[in-house]
């Protein structure tokens, strides 16, 4: 996977994403019963969340910055190539 602008594409199944990223965890959630998964996708924490119905959650942590977004999937693969997506899209400010 190219960090900004690369054009290799993240099919978000399970071995793909392991051999790319680390796997924290994998289980459902405390609060709803969903399916949750933690990763670290280029140094970013990231959990994602699928909803029955609505999509999914993308939560990102930096440990300075956090954000999250709602994102429309059918399943768990999509869900996680939106948040490879979203993560190596991210602005990266060299100037420090």
């Amino acid at each position: 996977m190219v960090k900004n602008g690369g054009n290799m594409h993240c099919s978000g199944e399970l071995s793909d994403m392991k051999a790319r990223y680390e796997l924290v965890s994998v289980g459902k959630s405390d609060e709803c019963g969903c399916p949750e998964e933690e990763w670290v996708i280029f140094m970013v924490c990231v959990t994602i969340h699928l909803e029955p119905v609505t999509g999914g959650h993308i939560f990102l942590d930096t440990g300075d910055w956090q954000d999250e977004k709602l994102v429309n999937c059918q399943n768990i693969e999509q869900l996680r190539a939106a948040a490879v997506d979203w993560v190596n899209n991210m602005p990266i400010n060299n100037s420090l």
